[in-house]
């Protein structure tokens, strides 16, 4: 007979930025800004350099991605959470899809 196992401890808290992330992408719905509609993540593709916040046209494709909407481009290209903060100071979405929109077969 042996005793039985003790508990498993509490797993660690998750980092500030990662708590914020996992908050927008939970609480995000239609609104005016970046940050209240979701996370907004560029994944790994065509148009891009070496890493993947290269971009070698000038421009990333990104999927706004939320609870309501989680679909992204890829269910298994890596990718990277874009600052919503740089993406609403600098004013840098230009466009935006309900779907893909090929966007880099038209120049």
């Amino acid at each position: 007979y042996w005793p039985p196992a003790p508990p498993s401890p509490p797993p660690p808290p998750l980092p500030a930025s990662v708590a914020a992330i996992n908050e927008r992408f939970l609480s995000g719905h239609p609104v005016a800004t970046v940050r209240g509609c979701g996370v907004l993540v560029h994944q790994s593709d065509a148009q891009q350099g070496r890493w993947p916040w290269e971009a070698t046209w000038g421009r990333l494709a990104a999927s706004l991605i939320n609870a309501e909407a989680p679909f992204m481009f890829s269910t298994s290209a890596i990718g990277i959470v874009l600052s919503p903060e740089v993406v609403e100071e600098e004013g840098i979405i230009y466009c935006s899809y309900p779907n893909d929109g090929n966007s880099m077969n038209s120049g």
